[in-house]
């Protein structure tokens, strides 16, 4: 099902273009009174050409064209009576709906419960337990950090504890984009990613600046770590 949504959103999104081409195109076999005082936004007829941009369309302009054998204008005003290829426009932007709304259900249903009523351990879950782990990581450094005198004992524990995130839970999290797209939407999974890559990001300045036994630049990279995370974790109730 999800490749099938998948080509349908291809095949509508390009159908929907080429229909969209003909918006401002109005054939010259409609009635007068619905062509008549349009602009031209490009020359017609011709060559040379009959007319030129700029132009206004009268009766006598039109029956020049006409005759010429002009099936088409270009033209600056857009109604959608005059739309030749409207209703295929809308059953294109019908199948865009339709295909997202397959791929999206395909997706969820790849990680629904089993039939036996087990749901199975999947990559949301996983996340979500990856971005559990890495707030624990983060709390308990930030309280025992102030017990430790030694400048440089506290920057070997940082970067002790932040390798467990580095090498293993950012990257369950960054590996179930598909499972997150499907449960938050696109728009939510983009929030939660900003949140996320901001806590991502100040964690990896904390174990670079504790590699460097840089201690008070990594403690405050830690603590910045700790709100973008408890804003993602919300949104995967975490």
């Amino acid at each position: 099902m999800k490749l099938i949504g998948s080509l349908v959103v291809i095949a509508s999104l390009v159908f929907g273009v080429l229909c969209a081409a003909t918006a401002y195109l109005p054939k010259l076999t409609l009635p007068d009174d619905q062509l008549l005082g349009l602009t031209l936004n490009a020359p017609a007829g011709g060559p040379p050409p009959l007319a030129r941009a700029g132009d206004t369309l009268t009766p006598e302009l039109l029956a020049t064209l006409r005759a010429d054998g002009v099936e088409r204008v270009r033209v600056k005003e857009f109604a959608f009576a005059r739309w030749s290829h409207s209703y295929w426009f809308v059953l294109a932007v019908l199948g865009l709906t339709a295909g997202g709304v397959a791929v999206k259900q395909a997706a969820r249903m790849q990680y629904a419960p089993s039939a036996a009523g087990e749901r199975r351990a999947s990559p949301a879950s996983a996340a979500r337990d990856a971005l559990a782990r890495t707030r624990e990581i983060a709390s308990a450094l930030a309280a025992e950090l102030p017990a430790i005198a030694d400048e440089h004992d506290r920057c070997r524990t940082i970067v002790h504890r932040l390798d467990e995130v580095q090498r293993q839970h950012a990257l369950t999290i960054v590996e179930a984009k598909p499972a997150l797209i499907a449960a938050l939407g696109m728009g939510g999974f983009a929030e939660f990613m900003d949140h996320f890559s901001a806590g991502e990001r100040n964690l990896n300045r904390a174990w670079s600046a504790a590699a460097d036994y840089h201690a008070p630049e990594a403690e405050r990279s830690l603590a910045a770590a700790h709100a973008p995370l408890e804003q993602a974790a919300s949104m995967l109730g975490a």
